[in-house]
């Protein structure tokens, strides 16, 4: 994660969880270096022009950067490709995304591709594995 706020509730959830995980503090891939098995990822999806249309619940106790997908909403899922072949990709999704998110990962050759429904029945969640 960018935010060192975020990486310090993380690891402060991981501790009561008891679960041991390592953090690394990057934008996205810049500070980190090799392939992954799997690459879980709840990144930013709300296009620019839509941030101020949210509710207000929303806008105002998020930060910016962790909802502004920049112009389309996909900027990142543009560049989630890091990951092994056979590695697993779980992701986040806003809910009218599922389709542009799917080509994505079919055009950087993924396969057995799922999205999965929220409990309201919207898709907010693409699953896929790299070939």
């Amino acid at each position: 994660d960018i935010s060192s706020a975020a990486l310090s509730v993380a690891a402060d959830n991981a501790m009561r969880a008891g679960v041991d995980i390592n953090y690394i503090r990057s934008d996205m891939f810049t500070g980190v270096s090799g392939m992954y098995d799997m690459i879980l990822s709840n990144p930013p999806y709300i296009p620019t022009r839509d941030i101020e249309e949210l509710e207000p619940e929303v806008r105002t106790s998020e930060p910016v950067g962790a909802l502004d997908g920049h112009e389309d909403g996909l900027f990142f899922y543009r560049i989630l490709a890091h990951l092994k072949a056979g590695g697993r990709l779980i992701m986040e999704i806003g809910y009218n995304q599922a389709d542009d998110v799917c080509s994505l990962l079919e055009q950087n050759k993924f396969a057995d591709i799922e999205v999965i429904k929220d409990l309201a029945g919207h898709d907010r969640v693409v699953c896929g594995r790299r070939i």
